[in-house]
């Protein structure tokens, strides 16, 4: 017997759906269903984005000119709506996004990866243990991205 596959929808999917006009709203809700249905459905064509920075992100295809962004699982049945857009806008988006599960809280983040140009200065020892990692993790985001993520001034 095998799972029914799960389909979530993301606020940034809800929040862009509610800005597009009523004609594509419409077109988007009636792909939407039919994709909580059966995500696996063969009429679903997933494209790999090859510039995101997510491996698991795709595009699909829902007229000729829209598209939704989905998390495709690589060992799970939860299929995540992201975001729906124009194309190359909805590719745009997707090239910098990572999802990442948060492993204190449990909450799902689409992260915004962007390049640092400026490389930041070693810290302390004694000043990067103020801060437990875990309490880092509950207000930081991902531990994969806790390199990038500019440290206080009063930490330098």
């Amino acid at each position: 017997m095998s799972i029914k596959p799960k389909v979530a929808l993301s606020q940034d999917f809800l929040l862009n759906l509610a800005r597009l006009p009523a004609a594509v709203q419409g077109k988007v809700l009636k792909w939407a269903i039919r994709f909580q249905t059966d995500p696996t459905a063969s009429g679903f064509h997933y494209e790999k984005i090859r510039a995101a920075r997510d491996p698991h992100l795709r595009s699909v295809r829902i007229d000729g000119d829209w598209r939704g962004i989905v998390f495709v699982p690589p060992r799970s049945d939860l299929y995540i709506l992201l975001y729906v857009d124009h194309h190359d806008e909805a590719y745009r988006w997707a090239e910098n996004r990572k999802l990442a599960i948060n492993p204190v809280t449990g909450a799902m983040q689409v992260v915004l990866v962007e390049e640092v140009s400026a490389p930041h200065e070693p810290v302390a020892p004694a000043a990067r243990r103020s801060t437990s990692r875990r309490t880092s993790m509950k207000t930081a985001g991902p531990i994969s991205m806790l390199p990038a993520i500019p440290r206080p001034a009063c930490c330098s």
